[in-house]
């Protein structure tokens, strides 16, 4: 199971992987696959289009005690710009945030 002291351990990246609309760190590929959690990142990819012209996306996924949960993306003005339902995830955290910064999604903690 994830934990959070797991992805604490990610600073930085070896290695950058590409996926549909953007790249993203070995946080977030431990995140994906510990956490099952690359659905997080089909969405993130299906709003590029939309969010071509925002050089820093700040994406978060809050999970409620009911197992639905929210995805969000603000500016760095916290100007929310999408705002997505979840019915149902197994996802093992209450939340995360990620960061896309020109075209690279990473983890809080690789910023």
């Amino acid at each position: 199971m994830l934990t959070r002291e797991e992805l604490y351990q990610f600073t930085g990246s070896q290695y950058i992987y590409q996926y549909i609309g953007f790249k993203f760190t070995d946080g977030v590929k431990y995140l994906a696959e510990k956490g099952g959690a690359f659905w997080f990142l089909d969405i993130i990819s299906s709003y590029q289009i939309e969010l071509k012209n925002v050089d820093f996306q700040i994406w978060g996924l809050k999970i409620n005690k009911n197992k639905s949960g929210t995805i969000t993306c603000t500016d760095l003005n916290e100007k929310r710009l999408i705002k997505q339902k979840i019915e149902y995830t197994d996802f093992p955290l209450d939340t995360i945030k990620l960061y896309l910064i020109n075209g690279v999604l990473i983890l809080t903690s690789e910023y």
